[in-house]
């Protein structure tokens, strides 16, 4: 009888295979999702939660579970002979969100280029509406108008967007990975 050492994730085949597959899938879904409400019910500039925001938020959720679970539980089923640790399913994950963010970040840069050029335009001018409306000050309408001039840097945007696909994927995992561990 062999024994078996402490540490039950040997060497064993890239968890990469998997985490891209389940990455890509996911982040075409979620441009398909994306497209099929600009679509179907156009873009709400308002900033309110809308029943379509609310889907979108809710749809997009459900499919980065979905995915982050199906790439995690067939890395530990197929690679790691049954068994995976929290570190392993995170890394998984990660992977697989990154994917997904360079999709996302591709859709996002195609769409605001050259379907919806003036997209951030529109909202920045709703939001200083919505503001001199409910009665805020013009120091706090600059201060508004400096903030988005920073945060409508494409590159920044990039960066952020990165930032947090990677963030949530990773808390995702972590959730995941707790209830698929042996």
């Amino acid at each position: 009888m062999e024994n078996e050492p402490l540490d039950f994730n040997p060497p064993s085949e890239s968890a990469w295979g998997l985490a891209s597959t389940y990455g890509f899938i996911w982040g075409m879904l979620v441009v398909v999702l994306q497209l099929s409400l600009y679509l179907t019910v156009g873009i709400d500039t308002s900033g309110s939660f809308s029943p379509p925001v609310i889907f979108s938020t809710l749809a997009s959720i459900a499919i980065a579970l979905f995915m982050i679970n199906k790439a995690i539980v067939r890395h530990r089923d197929e690679n790691q002979k049954g068994r995976i640790s929290l570190s392993e399913a995170v890394k998984v994950g990660v992977m697989a969100s990154f994917i997904c963010a360079l999709i996302y970040i591709v859709y996002n840069f195609i769409f605001t280029t050259f379907i919806e050029p003036d997209l951030t335009a529109q909202i920045f001018e709703q939001s200083l509406e919505d503001m001199e409306d409910s009665g805020s000050s013009d120091e706090e309408i600059e201060m508004t108008r400096k903030i988005f001039s920073f945060f409508n840097n494409p590159i920044l945007l990039t960066v952020v967007t990165l930032i947090y696909m990677l963030a949530r994927g990773a808390f995702f995992s972590l959730i995941i990975g707790l209830s698929a561990r042996n």
